[in-house]
C-alpha cells in the first residue's frame, strides 16, 4: 500500500505537474511528471535526476530519456559549475546514455565524459559517497564491457566500491549500486551486498525501485551459481 499512498499524496497536493514539487513526484515514483515539473520550475538538476530515474525504472532502453537526462545535466553544470551534485547527475546520465550506445565510438566518448564528470564531482566534494560509488560502478561496467580498452580499471572499481560502501552502508541506493558493481565484476561479494540492501528500509519509490532491481539481479546471480552444496 505504500506506493499507492505516495501516489495519492502527490495527486492531492495539487492537480498540475507545474505546481507540484518535483521531489514530491519523485518520492511517489512519477518520474516523468517530476521531470516536467522540474523543467517548468527551472530546476535542471531535478530534471536530470528525474529523467535518469524514468530511464532506469520506467522506460528502459528509451534513448529520449537519456538525452533529456544529459541535456538537463549539462544545463545544471552550466548554471552551477561548482556544485558536485550537478556533475554527479550529468556523469550518471552520460553513463546511462553510453550503455545504450553499445560498442560505438560515440558511446566510448560518452563514457569517457561520464568519468570526467564523476571525477569532477569528487574533486568538488570528496565526502559525496554516491559520486565515489558511481565512479566505482563506472570502472566496473567499463571493465566488464571492454576491459582496459574502455579505460576502466578493475582494481579501482573494487577500491572505490569498498570505500563508498564502508562509508555509507545504510544508503540503500548506494548499496544496490555496489551490488551491481560487484556483480558486473563477477565478484562473490555481490550476493552478500544485494541481500543486505534488501534488508534496508525503503522510504521512497526510488528506493523501492532500486530494491526491485537488486532483487532481480540477486535472483539471476543465484541462478547462475546454482544450488548450494551441502
Amino acid at each position: 500500500m505504500k506506493p499507492l499512498r505516495s501516489l495519492l499524496l502527490a495527486f492531492l497536493v495539487v492537480g498540475t505537474a507545474g505546481a507540484v514539487a518535483p521531489q514530491t513526484l519523485m518520492d511517489a515514483g512519477d518520474y516523468a511528471r517530476a521531470y516536467e515539473a522540474a523543467q517548468t520550475q527551472g530546476d535542471p538538476l531535478g530534471a536530470s535526476e528525474a529523467a535518469a530515474a524514468q530511464l532506469s525504472y520506467r522506460a528502459p532502453g528509451e534513448r529520449a530519456w537519456a538525452e533529456r537526462a544529459v541535456a538537463a545535466g549539462r544545463e545544471a553544470t552550466r548554471q552551477r559549475p561548482d556544485t558536485a551534485g550537478a556533475h554527479l547527475a550529468l556523469g550518471q546520465a552520460l553513463g546511462l546514455q553510453a550503455q545504450l550506445g553499445g560498442y560505438s565510438l560515440r558511446a566510448l566518448a560518452q563514457a569517457k565524459e561520464a568519468r570526467r564528470e564523476l571525477e569532477r564531482a569528487l574533486e568538488l566534494d570528496p565526502a559525496l559517497h554516491r559520486a565515489r560509488m558511481a565512479l566505482g560502478y563506472w570502472h566496473a561496467v567499463g571493465w566488464a564491457k571492454a576491459g582496459r580498452l574502455s579505460g576502466a580499471d578493475r582494481n579501482e572499481a573494487l577500491r572505490l566500491t569498498a570505500q563508498a560502501l564502508g562509508a555509507a552502508a545504510l544508503d540503500l541506493r548506494l548499496s544496490v549500486q555496489a551490488g551491481q558493481a560487484y556483480a558486473a565484476l563477477k565478484d562473490a561479494r555481490a550476493v552478500e551486498v544485494l541481500r543486505r540492501a534488501l534488508t534496508l528500509s525503503a522510504k521512497t519509490a526510488l528506493e523501492r525501485d532500486a530494491q526491485a532491481q537488486a532483487r532481480a539481479l540477486l535472483a539471476r546471480n543465484m541462478a547462475r551459481s546454482g544450488p548450494a552444496t551441502p
